[in-house]
């Protein structure tokens, strides 16, 4: 399994290339970037996306039904398997029990890829400390809107670096 740091870094060369040095990334410009198509439409219950390896084109699929904060960290995740994970034609990723995100380890790396993608670290501890935010819950939600993702997702990204809950 790689290291976190070699995904940090990785997820911070993709926003370089792209220009982004701040705030949110536009998935959009990366997926053109990447010569991925990008389709959002109605997935099976449970299904939150997935990522397709085809010799005319790779595809990369978000439900549509679900929040637009969500669809970014889904989108994002599946870009991580296609920079990360070249050994599969397809991977699918559920929301719901039969996920095994908590497991596997390229879903693990996926995630990490996105977390890295959406809410780079650098720019978190920047942001942290510049708040006026009272108290944990405020900052998480001034950070989900700045970033756009969820306030689930981003209370996980500032945990998971000690930025909140101390």
């Amino acid at each position: 399994m790689r290291s976190t740091a070699s995904i940090e870094r990785l997820a911070k060369r993709v926003r370089a290339r792209l220009g982004c040095e701040e705030g949110a990334v536009d998935l959009h410009q990366l997926c053109e970037r990447l010569d991925l198509t990008f389709v959002a439409r109605t997935l099976p219950d449970g299904t939150s996306g997935m990522l397709v390896r085809r010799p005319e084109g790779n595809v990369l699929v978000v439900d549509q039904t679900e929040p637009v904060q969500r669809r970014r960290f889904t989108a994002a995740h599946e870009i991580g398997h296609l920079l990360l994970h070249k050994d599969a034609e397809i991977f699918v990723d559920y929301r719901d029990k039969r996920s095994q995100s908590g497991r596997d380890p390229k879903e693990i790396e996926a995630n990490r890829f996105a977390a890295a993608l959406l809410m780079p670290e650098h720019l978190l501890r920047r942001d942290a400390e510049s708040s006026t935010a009272l108290d944990d819950d405020e900052l998480i939600q001034e950070l989900a809107r700045r970033y756009e993702v969820s306030k689930t997702a981003m209370s996980i990204r500032l945990s998971s670096l000690g930025l909140i809950g101390w």
